[in-house]
C-alpha cells in the first residue's frame, strides 16, 4: 500500500467536516467567514451555526473518560483504524485502551496531560490508557489517522519484548504493571523507514468488514512494534517514568519465565534482595503487591494459553503456578468479567479461528 493509494482512501471531506469546518470558520476572519458562507446552502450554515454551540459546550468540560466496552464492544473488535476529524474540536479525553496518532500529511496540534507541540508529516504517538489529551487538525490537508488498541492486545505484544531493556520496553513494562507514570512515545518515521511500509499495510485493513481484518491487524501490529523496539529504540522521545525501570523490567522476564514456582522469596533470591526489600520495592514501582502483580502475569499467560492452545483450564491452571482450578475461575472471572471458557471462545470468535 503506497502513500497515493492511503491518501484516496483517507483524504476525502467529509459532510461531518464540512459542517466542522463551517464552526472552525466562525472563530476565523470575517472575510473567510463571508467566504465559506457565500460557498454553501443557506440551511447548511444554519446547521453549522447550532452545532457551534455544541461544539463550544464540549470543549468547555472536564477530560472525558471513554471506556473499551464503549467503542469496542465485549468481543467485537480488538483494533479500530479511523480518520480524525479535520476541524473537530480539541476535546480533552482520556480512555483505558491505547491511542496511536500517525501524521499522514500535513500536521497537527497535539497536547499531553497541559504540555502541547505540532506533530508533523510522519509522526507516529502511542497514548498510555489514561492520560488526558487532545488533538486539533485544522487544515483540510491535514490527515491524521487513529488506532485505537484494546489494552489486552498490548499485553499479547508485550510478550515479545521480554528480555529487551530499552525505552519501549520499559514503556510498556511501566504502563501495563506499574503505577502508569509514563504517558506517550513519539516516533519520527522517514520515507524509507521500513517500520513505514508495515504501518502503511496495518492502515489499509481499517475496513472491519473485510475477512480475517481482525487477525490481520493483529498480526501487523505485532510487527510494527517489534520493528520500532528493535531499530527506534535508541530514537525514540517519551516523558519521565519510575525510578527503577531495569529492576521491574528483569523481574518481570525473570517471573514470567518462572510463573510456575515463583514466590517472593524466590525472586528476592534471584536479584540478591531480602523478601522485605524486595516488597517494598513492588509497591513503590507498581503500586500494588509482589503477590498482585505476579497474579496478573499469570493470568495474562494464561489468556495467551488460552487463545492460542488446546490446552484445558486444569492444565493452563498448573501451567502458570495455581494449584486452585476453583481459585482461577474466581481471579480469573474478577480480573476479565467472564470465565476462561467464555473468554477462550469470544477471543477465537473475535479472530475468525
Amino acid at each position: 500500500m503506497t502513500e497515493s493509494h492511503l491518501l484516496e482512501m483517507y483524504a476525502p471531506m467529509t459532510e461531518e467536516e464540512l459542517f466542522l469546518k463551517g464552526l472552525f470558520l466562525r472563530r476565523d476572519s470575517a472575510e473567510r467567514q463571508a467566504a465559506w458562507r457565500a460557498a454553501h446552502d443557506p440551511a447548511f450554515v444554519a446547521r453549522a451555526d447550532e452545532k457551534f454551540v455544541l461544539s463550544k459546550r464540549v470543549t468547555d468540560r472536564e477530560a472525558l473518560l471513554l471506556q473499551e466496552s464503549e467503542l469496542f464492544g465485549l468481543h467485537d473488535r480488538s483494533i479500530v483504524i479511523r480518520r480524525h476529524s479535520r476541524y473537530a474540536p480539541a476535546v480533552l479525553h482520556m480512555h483505558t485502551f491505547f491511542e496511536i496518532f500517525f501524521v499522514l500529511r500535513g500536521r497537527c496540534f497535539q497536547t499531553i496531560e497541559g504540555r502541547s507541540r505540532y506533530l508533523q508529516q510522519g509522526d507516529l504517538c502511542f497514548v498510555a490508557p489514561y492520560v488526558r489529551h487532545a488533538i486539533q487538525a485544522d487544515d483540510d490537508d491535514c490527515i491524521v489517522i487513529n488506532i485505537l488498541v484494546r489494552r489486552s492486545n498490548f499485553e499479547q505484544v508485550y510478550l515479545y519484548m521480554l528480555g529487551e531493556e530499552n525505552v519501549i520496553s520499559g514503556f510498556f513494562t511501566e504502563v501495563l504493571y506499574a503505577k502508569g507514570k509514563r504517558q506517550f512515545l513519539l516516533f519520527h518515521l522517514t520515507e524509507q523507514d521500513a517500520a513505514l511500509t508495515i504501518l502503511r499495510a496495518l492502515l489499509s485493513e481499517h475496513n472491519d468488514e473485510v475477512a480475517n481484518a481482525t487477525p490481520i491487524k493483529e498480526s501487523l501490529l505485532m510487527c510494527l512494534c517489534c520493528y520500532l523496539m528493535r531499530s527506534h529504540a535508541d530514537r525514540v522521545e517519551t516523558d519521565g517514568g519510575s525510578q527503577h525501570p531495569q529492576i521491574l523490567q528483569g523481574v518481570s522476564v525473570w517471573l514470567w519465565n518462572n510463573m510456575s514456582t515463583a514466590t517472593l522469596e524466590s525472586a528476592a533470591e534471584a536479584f540478591h534482595f531480602s523478601p522485605s526489600r524486595m516488597s517494598h520495592l513492588f509497591h513503590e514501582m507498581t503500586g500494588s503487591s509482589f503477590s498482585s502483580y505476579l497474579k496478573e502475569i499469570r493470568l495474562n499467560r494464561a489468556c495467551v494459553l488460552l487463545r492460542h492452545t488446546e490446552k484445558k483450564v486444569d492444565v493452563i491452571c498448573r501451567e502458570i503456578g495455581l494449584s486452585s482450578t476453583e481459585y482461577f475461575y474466581r481471579a480469573f472471572k474478577k480480573q476479565f468479567g467472564t470465565t476462561p471458557n467464555a473468554w477462550r471462545m469470544g477471543s477465537r470468535s473475535e479472530s475468525g479461528a
